[in-house]
């Protein structure tokens, strides 16, 4: 699994294990991300996500029961 460890406390994780955690597409967490509903830090031509910006997601998700 490739983490970046911004300082001891903040674990990122990559597109890839976003698809894996949350069971979407990449195509559908690219239309979430230009829509806004998912926020990530792209580096280069990678996105990365913390931990607090997935349960973010998910509470989105469950509001607006996409």
């Amino acid at each position: 699994r490739w983490v970046i460890r911004l300082s001891d406390s903040k674990i990122t994780y990559t597109m890839q294990e976003m698809i894996a955690i949350t069971k979407l597409s990449r195509r559908t967490l690219y239309i979430y991300l230009k829509k806004e509903y998912l926020v990530g830090m792209k580096f280069g031509n990678d996105w990365r996500f913390t931990q607090k910006q997935i349960d973010d997601f998910f509470e989105k998700m469950e509001k607006r029961k996409l």
